[in-house]
């Protein structure tokens, strides 16, 4: 499950690079929606950052397991 979420966190990232790319287009008329998404994708990547390690932990112990 670790795994997954950072897979889906990556898409979020992806968006955020995309969305400041088209600031002007995007968010010129509301600077305080951009700056809710910066703070959101913030907090998932610190997120991913603490849950990565955990999640290869988890992949190990499954190999472990499965053989």
């Amino acid at each position: 499950m670790g795994l997954f979420y950072i897979q889906e966190a990556q898409c979020v990232f992806e968006a955020r690079a995309a969305m400041e790319a088209h600031f002007d287009e995007l968010f010129a008329n509301n600077v305080e929606l951009f700056s809710y998404f910066l703070l959101l994708t913030d907090a998932i990547r610190q997120k991913v950052e603490i849950k990565k390690p955990i999640a290869a932990k988890i992949n190990k112990k499954t190999v472990a397991l499965a053989s």
